[in-house]
């Protein structure tokens, strides 16, 4: 009888108490107030494993969406737990590991769930096999009986996505099993386009000197490679030296011949209004051109994919403006137009990715174009970013240099929601430049960031002066493929002059 007693106090002081019980990753009201009721009758008892697994199965039948665990967390003594059951969505790209309202690891949350489930297959889907190595394929089935492992699964989705190359989109995805405590593992893999045009979207932008910008695009598909964009800007003055406003139509082909070109077509007319202080910086430079209150252009172009992240864009750009000199009545400026761009996306094997975007556009108004203004001007910029879980980092930096009579909004300008955030293009340069040169450096942990701002635009033989800008804000810039989502952004940025911060400016925007 000794002994008994002993090993049952053993057995007590190996078993915790169960002090309290949590649900974490959903609300609990989604569950029913039976099992909610049954779950809080848990408290006092003994920790029992094979009566917790009963729940974390009676969870997953309400929620068939949802992958459910318990962990055992410290309790207020040291012979008490809390048991805490976590959640979470089950069929999703990739299983958030740790719910954001749970104090544990994440790594410990993974393991936990990982271990729970025995992968039951894995295939590729969308493409044969013999587009794919032998050795990728052998490693693909050795996942089969091992459990769930979400590092070596995205592995072996970068390798696909190396052997497959750019052609392809490479997508993972977790699934029920057949059997109960098993999944299985899904690669899609989807041909992409080789020529993809950025969705039409609407546009929100406001700097409390410029006011608000406000567009509405559209776009209609007619078929699988061709579709009409329709345009309204009710009022822009973030993107050049004058405010405008009008209407714009265009037609967009992917696939011309051959799905590797591509060709563009657009239709605008603009009206517009000039600030003050263009009007007084005209008046000190007698051979400037004028400001004009109509601006039509009528643009073609075709687009050669070298693959779907280099492309080559080539073509003319027709524009006529009707000038408010009165001794004038318009002006022909027509261009050609280049320009060759790249933009890539990598993933990382955190979770994260990297984005890259650059490009260099050039443009010349010739006599041979029956152009009236004669210029050229070279423009290069380049975006790079990374994100790591929530944390992001981001560098741009981008040049120009113009050269012979061209209109105002072929200048330069910087002090925008974009560039020398925090000053009014209009303090910086009212008439633009021939020169500009400007670096951008964010830091983030989304969905906040701060950053820091430097460029200059100056005249050919003018003293270049840099100016500095610094500030914090809301939102991220989507850069590669994520282009494709939504942007938005709120920005409070201090312009710095003689080592002083001045007075802030608010920008904010969305682009969807």
């Amino acid at each position: 009888m000794k002994y008994l007693t002993v090993i049952f106090l053993l057995i007590q002081t190996a078993t915790p108490t169960i002090e309290g019980v949590e649900i974490s990753g959903i609300e609990e009201s989604t569950l029913s107030q039976a099992l909610r009721d049954d779950i809080q009758k848990l408290v006092g008892q003994q920790y029992n494993p094979t009566q917790a697994e009963d729940f974390t199965n009676r969870i997953q039948a309400e929620l068939p969406g949802y992958i459910a665990a318990t962990k055992l967390m410290p309790g207020a003594r040291s012979e008490t737990s809390k048991l805490v059951f976590v959640v979470v969505r089950r069929e999703i790209e990739r299983i958030d590991p740790a719910p954001p309202d749970t104090d544990v690891p994440e790594s410990e949350t993974e393991s936990n769930i990982n271990s729970r489930y025995t992968v039951e297959s894995a295939e590729i889907r969308g493409l044969n096999d013999v587009n794919v190595s032998d050795e990728l394929l052998a490693d693909l089935q050795k996942l089969v009986g091992q459990k769930l492992n979400q590092i070596a699964i995205r592995q072996l989705q970068q390798r696909i996505e190396s052997e497959l190359r750019s052609r392809y989109d490479v997508s993972r995805r977790v699934t029920r099993g057949d059997n109960r405590d098993h999944v299985k593992v899904i690669f899609d893999v989807k041909k992409v386009p080789w020529i993809v045009y950025r969705p039409a979207a609407p546009q929100f932008v406001y700097h409390s000197k410029h006011a608000f910008s406000v567009g509405m695009d559209l776009d209609f598909d007619m078929d699988r490679s061709n579709r009409i964009v329709l345009g309204w800007t009710v009022r822009d003055q973030d993107q050049f030296l004058e405010r405008f406003h009008g209407l714009r139509a265009g037609f967009q082909s992917r696939e011309l011949f051959t799905d590797r070109l591509g060709f563009r077509l657009n239709v605008a007319t603009y009206r517009q209004k000039w600030n003050g202080a263009v009007k007084t910086a005209l008046s000190a430079s007698p051979d400037a051109l004028g400001t004009y209150r109509r601006h039509d252009a009528f643009d073609v172009s075709l687009t050669f994919a070298f693959d779907t992240r280099l492309m080559l864009e080539a073509g003319a750009s027709v524009t006529v403006l009707d000038m408010e000199d009165a001794s004038t009545d318009s002006v022909n400026s027509h261009a050609g137009v280049a320009a060759l761009s790249y933009t890539r996306n990598w993933a990382r094997d955190d979770g994260g990715s990297y984005g890259l975007e650059a490009s260099y556009t050039v443009r010349a108004a010739t006599h041979n174009l029956d152009s009236e203004l004669i210029y050229t001007r070279h423009f290069w910029r380049a975006d790079y970013g990374i994100t790591a879980r929530r944390k992001k980092a981001r560098v741009a930096v981008m040049g120009g240099r113009l050269s012979g009579q061209a209109p105002l909004f072929e200048r330069f300008t910087l002090g925008n929601s974009q560039t020398l955030r925090g000053w009014s293009k209009f303090d910086v340069a009212p008439l633009g430049a021939d020169r500009v040169a400007h670096g951008s450096l964010e830091l983030g942990f989304d969905p906040f960031n701060v950053f820091y701002d430097a460029g200059a635009v100056w005249n050919t033989g003018n003293p270049i002066q840099v100016r500095h800008s610094v500030g914090l804000g809301f939102g991220w810039r989507n850069l590669g493929r994520d282009r494709r989502k939504d942007d938005w952004f709120i920005s409070i940025g201090f312009p710095i002059e003689a080592a002083r911060i001045r007075r802030p400016l608010l920008m904010m925007g969305l682009r969807f």
